[in-house]
């Protein structure tokens, strides 16, 4: 295995330790463990520590998600969509409600400004970048700016929120009603969105 895919499956152990423990309780002793690896690799491949790698998991993390929402949205936002809940009640459901969003995780821990400052900064941009990405999807397919950029948002803030409910009450009966949800919501900016 290269340095690179060494240090790219940390970085990835980073982010499902994060998803799976939250911010506070992930530490390199953690993440070595988690990853089955020596001590001295986490900090050789993250000599500044936690900072380092919860910036890096938090990038990769935007990154997937970024690319399984273009390729979910390729065909339509109403298509997009249930393809995206689809992903996430398979993902709940192998990991037995143990994994969330990484994001979700790292912005719902109270310590993030201080533990790892740039943290929650950057969790921040990641919504953000996600948000103009779902917004541009529904201007393709016809929604007016402020709708579409208000939608993404919604859309955004009720998948994180559903995910969180379905991993409290070890059932997926959030997402499917987050589903709905969406679905009548696109109906609503979309011209001819079927239900």
């Amino acid at each position: 295995m290269t340095k690179e895919q060494n240090k790219a499956r940390l970085t990835a152990a980073a982010a499902d330790l994060i998803r799976r423990r939250g911010l506070h309780a992930t530490s390199v002793r953690e993440l070595a463990k988690h990853a089955g690896a020596p001590l001295g690799s986490v900090y050789h491949y993250y000599p500044d520590g936690k900072q380092q790698f919860v910036s890096e998991a938090i990038a990769l993390a935007g990154c997937k998600i970024a690319q399984q929402l273009e390729t979910c949205l390729a065909d339509g936002p109403q298509a997009g969509f249930r393809a995206y809940f689809a992903h996430w009640r398979q993902l709940l459901t192998e990991t037995d409600y143990s994994a969330g969003c990484p994001l979700a995780a790292i912005s719902l821990d109270a310590n993030a400004r201080h533990d790892v400052p740039a943290a929650m900064l950057q969790t921040a941009e990641v919504f953000s970048r996600l948000q103009a990405q779902i917004a541009d999807s529904l201007q393709v397919h016809g929604a007016q700016l402020e709708p579409a950029q208000a939608l993404a948002m919604a859309i955004i803030s009720t998948i994180e929120g559903a995910i969180l409910v379905c991993r409290a009450q070890r059932q997926l009966t959030a997402l499917d009603a987050a589903e709905e949800m969406v679905m009548r919501l696109l109906q609503s900016v979309l011209p001819s969105a079927p239900l």
